[in-house]
């Protein structure tokens, strides 16, 4: 049976969809949703994509395309929907990557580049391989990457993207730019490391305690 131990850390309404991920007499140290840095690449190379269902037809997608046939596509409201934000996002981004530093290194294939895939991967079809939000869990023998999903502000069940024994990841020891106080390093054995951004300043020294 898991448990957990008094001082979890982070929100005790995520223990029931953190739960049926625990294995025997594993102990959870802590479960928050986070996100990955805003400025890793956006879309993963197709070579890494997992694929997505297959849907049946699309009526967006199909009233889309005849719209732009009859007129310019930035009148299409069916494109400009998403694509506005996408643009400010964008833009945001080139914004601040001259004073934000790096946020990953090691290459898709290293142990950061396929977490940085798992949590990608996990968008919902429509959404293409560009999904932030995940929720990581730290036990007494793994970390953990799961799938941040909610409805009506209510936690969904959670699907688990990726997994690495204790041992194989530590706090970086690097340090970035002070300013980003939401920020949180994760270093791996291969050398790689990836960048996380918690939700509130106060998780991120609750979390690199668990890690050191």
């Amino acid at each position: 049976m898991s448990t957990y131990q008094p001082t979890t850390v982070g929100p005790t309404w995520l223990h029931p969809v953190v739960t049926p991920h625990l294995r025997q007499g594993e102990v959870l140290l802590g479960a928050v949703q986070c996100g990955i840095d805003d400025l890793l690449p956006l879309k993963v190379p197709r070579a890494y994509r997992w694929k997505k269902p297959k849907r049946s037809a699309d009526v967006e997608s199909w009233f889309g395309a005849l719209f732009n046939t009859i007129f310019p596509e930035w009148m299409n409201p069916f494109t400009v929907s998403w694509r506005g934000p996408a643009l400010g996002r964008r833009s945001y981004r080139a914004i601040r990557r001259p004073f934000h530093g790096g946020s990953w290194s090691g290459g898709w294939q290293s142990t950061a580049g396929q977490l940085l895939c798992a949590v990608r991967n996990a968008a919902a079809p429509k959404i293409l391989w560009d999904k932030d939000d995940v929720t990581l869990v730290l036990t007494s023998h793994r970390l953990l990457l799961l799938s941040s999903e909610s409805r009506a502000g209510q936690p969904q069940a959670e699907h688990l993207l990726a997994e690495l024994p204790r041992g194989a990841y530590v706090r970086r020891r690097e340090p970035h730019p002070a300013r980003q106080a939401y920020r949180l390093d994760l270093a791996f054995g291969d050398g790689s490391w990836l960048a996380f951004r918690m939700g509130e300043t106060e998780t991120v020294p609750a979390v690199a305690a668990l890690l050191d």
